[in-house]
């Protein structure tokens, strides 16, 4: 592994008038490059001598050439100094958090070749150097080597502040803590009735682009920064499956039908539906969505825990109850505005078979569970892709379930309350989350 450091000179710009005289060519400025991570990933370059108002730049490429088959980029790059990012926006999508710029192309290898950019510190400031880059999760930039570059206008002040800051809420940086609350409410309000804002910070809803339009599709649930997990139905018309830019997320959200102060959008990049889904029967009801740029934690976005791979026996659950989130039906049969829970309890199979055999026969497999009551009391039509959590007992909020299926009523197109719901079993499909969400880089040698 090398770093790399020249110094180039820039192509002809012009002829100077006394020069060209004596028939000689004036070269333009001096252009210094640096490849400041292994096997010459990065090139940063910028010309020596622009005016000091401008100065403090630097243009980039990152190649892709190591990483030739790799599904999707997301590539995150950390400066020391605070600084712009410029990209064609053609290529893909651009977004800051402190000073890690998150760049999401449109395109992959091996079509997508290289990403070009300019970084643009502030005039007088610290240079921007390279930090850190992360490539899909992957750290493809360890102890990066610094530019070295001399700026002419350099003050004695640096500044610390970033460009622009995330203006909703607290931001929480740490991605190793999940599924608690970060208001402090004194308990819920009432048994089936609503939240409030911040109860439940990972609960989102999805919603469909129809033209103009959108409609309210389904809920989900945050796990991590970039992916949200709902059911598999949720993200198919018919047998299709919906394109990703017409798949709306709003996180942070409380009202279904009125904008949140501290609610937030976000398109999706890429939808990940389970490769045994079966659009007939619903077993393997679920999928991942791959949000087009990363969320930013605050009092009311945050990721819930996935359940533990060490108790994952359905057994261990039947006769607990859970707590199910959604903006679906209610016992007046109009969609809620405010988000709702409910608790439900763990139904055994055999319960289940015997309230309804010829439905439940059909739909219950070994990677679904039934849960809910049959007094109406119970999740509905709308509430669909949300999540089914459990508490443990350091506050700690894990989930278990995906609601995905229930009996319809029979004059409404809509669920009838009076039985038992089936939930995907979120603890079965624990490696399949891992490995679609881990980084994905395929180490090969450089073409």
């Amino acid at each position: 592994m090398f770093h790399n450091f020249v110094v180039l000179f820039g192509l002809l710009v012009g002829i100077s008038e006394s020069l060209a005289q004596d028939g000689m060519g004036y070269i333009g400025l001096a252009l210094e490059a640096a490849s400041p991570c292994p096997d010459s990933i990065l090139h940063m370059s910028r010309e020596i001598g622009r005016p000091p108002s401008v100065e403090n730049y630097w243009d980039g490429v990152f190649y892709f050439d190591k990483w030739p088959q790799i599904p999707e980029v997301r590539l995150h790059i950390t400066l020391k100094a605070p600084a712009r990012m410029e990209i064609d926006p053609d290529i893909g999508r651009l977004s800051v958090r402190r000073r890690t710029f998150m760049i999401t192309t449109f395109e992959a290898p091996p079509k997508l070749k290289k990403i070009e950019f300019t970084v643009r510190g502030r005039s007088g400031g610290k240079f921007p150097d390279i930090e850190s880059v992360h490539l899909n999760g992957a750290d493809v930039c360890p102890n990066p080597q610094p530019f070295n570059a001399h700026l002419l206008g350099t003050s004695s002040a640096t500044a610390s502040e970033d460009f622009g800051e995330d203006s909703t809420g607290s931001t929480f940086t740490s991605t190793n803590e999940c599924g608690r609350r970060r208001i402090k409410h004194e308990g819920l309000i009432t048994f089936g009735s609503e939240t409030r804002p911040g109860d439940f910070p990972w609960h989102v809803a999805i919603y469909h682009q129809e033209g103009r339009q959108r409609n309210y599709k389904c809920g989900g649930t945050i796990i991590d920064t970039n992916t949200i997990l709902t059911a598999a139905h949720c993200v198919f018309e018919g047998f299709n499956l919906i394109a990703a830019e017409r798949i709306i997320v709003q996180v942070g959200k409380y009202h279904l039908n009125i904008a949140d102060d501290f609610a937030k959008e976000f398109q999706v990049f890429r939808i990940i539906p389970h490769p045994s889904y079966h659009k007939t029967l619903l077993t393997h009801d679920i999928a991942l969505l791959r949000l087009s740029r990363e969320l930013s934690y605050t009092d009311y976005i945050q990721p819930i825990c996935l359940w533990n791979s060490n108790d994952t026996k359905l057994v261990d659950i039947e006769n607990r109850s859970g707590v199910a989130l959604g903006w679906g039906y209610t016992e007046n049969d109009t969609v809620a505005d405010a988000l709702r829970y409910v608790e439900l309890p763990i139904v055994p199979t055999v319960t289940c078979l015997k309230s309804d055999r010829d439905f439940f026969g059909t739909f219950l497999s070994d990677s679904n569970f039934c849960a809910g009551f049959t007094n109406g009391t119970n999740v509905c039509s709308g509430d669909s892709g949300g999540s089914l959590a459990f508490e443990d007992e350091h506050k700690v909020w894990r989930i278990r379930g995906i609601v995905s299926l229930s009996i319809r009523r029979r004059d409404k197109a809509i669920c009838n309350p009076k039985h038992y719901v089936l939930f995907t079993d979120v603890a079965k499909y624990l490696s399949w989350i891992k490995q679609e969400t881990s980084p994905r880089i395929t180490q090969v040698g450089r073409k």
